[in-house]
């Protein structure tokens, strides 16, 4: 579970017209529309820090993007391409139901990159960065047979140019511990059930394994996870609350702090969505508030990020 795994989870259950079951036309729709938020976060890592003397300095920036969504559907199929979704900038999808179930297959491809140090160890000078990329696979089965039990596995892989991560304190060998780059597993599987059916309100609980294979046997780690949300269903509202945690145990020593890292990573995130508000026809209304801290024994791996956000879809 990563740091920002759940406020991409909500913000793609936002803006996605995956339920095939609320549109039973054939032909073509979407949506379109503008998200805006703030983010606050600490983290060594955060190449908005090029220098650091061991303690995270706190960064914010703004947050915006237009969230998008192009699909063609016919009888229970349908295929997609989205920008701006969750956290993906590009994606494909097809999405199908059978009887009670539902089978979603997706691809994001990072197009653009992001930025990492190319060694971000050095203290108290300037840490140069290079570009990372990264793609991710997704095929989730829904109502499994009919059954409240949903099931995802999801493929993610990593790549560093000019990865030089400990070159400035360790031999090339010890180098070879904290290579980067990487191919993870995660497998899943979640289940809604009612806390009160008069009151209409439900609990969904996952439970996930995830898998992460990096050349670098100091940066591989097995990861255990359980997220627990409670929902209410409100006429044209919607709202949600959740929590997840999860356990990372890594394969070798870190060369550079003499010990086996472990991590633990909790979430809070919470949901409220609205309907045509204020009358708007075919527009949906989402407000996002996360907060994810991850608590390391190596305290240089210590993070935190603080989300919000809201976002405004016109549907088509």
């Amino acid at each position: 579970m990563t740091v920002k795994r759940i406020f991409t989870l909500l913000v793609g259950l936002t803006f996605s017209q995956s339920a095939l079951s609320e549109n039973d036309r054939s032909g073509f729709g979407g949506h379109i529309g503008l998200f805006a938020g703030y983010t606050s976060s600490q983290s060594n890592l955060d190449t908005e820090n090029p220098k650091t003397n061991g303690e995270a300095e706190r960064s914010s920036m703004p947050l915006i993007g237009p969230p998008a969504e192009l699909f063609y559907q016919w009888d229970s199929s349908r295929v997609y391409v989205s920008v701006f979704n969750g956290s993906s900038a590009f994606a494909l999808g097809y999405e199908a139901e059978f009887g009670e179930s539902a089978v979603s297959v997706s691809y994001s491809p990072e197009l653009f990159g992001s930025e990492v140090f190319i060694d971000p160890y050095p203290l108290n000078t300037e840490r140069k960065t290079t570009e990372s990329k990264a793609d991710t696979f997704d095929v989730e089965w829904d109502s499994v047979l009919g059954s409240p039990v949903s099931l995802g596995l999801s493929y993610y892989r990593l790549r560093i140019d000019n990865d030089k991560a400990g070159q400035a304190s360790l031999n090339n060998i010890d180098q070879q511990l904290l290579l980067r780059d990487a191919d993870s597993l995660i497998f899943n599987s979640s289940i809604d059930f009612p806390l009160s059916i008069e009151h209409k309100v439900f609990m969904t609980t996952q439970v996930s394994y995830q898998q992460y294979d990096a050349k670098g046997k100091a940066e591989t780690f097995d990861g255990y996870g359980a997220t627990l949300g409670v929902f209410k269903p409100m006429d044209d509202q919607f709202l949600l609350f959740a929590v997840g945690y999860q356990s990372n145990q890594y394969d070798t020593k870190h060369p550079i702090f003499n010990k086996v890292k472990e991590d633990d990573v909790l979430e809070a995130s919470l949901l409220y969505t609205q309907e045509e508000p204020l009358g708007w026809q075919n527009t949906t209304l989402a407000v996002n508030i996360t907060y994810s801290d991850l608590q390391s024994n190596i305290a240089f791996f210590n993070e935190n990020q603080f989300v919000a956000g809201v976002g405004v879809i016109y549907n088509f």
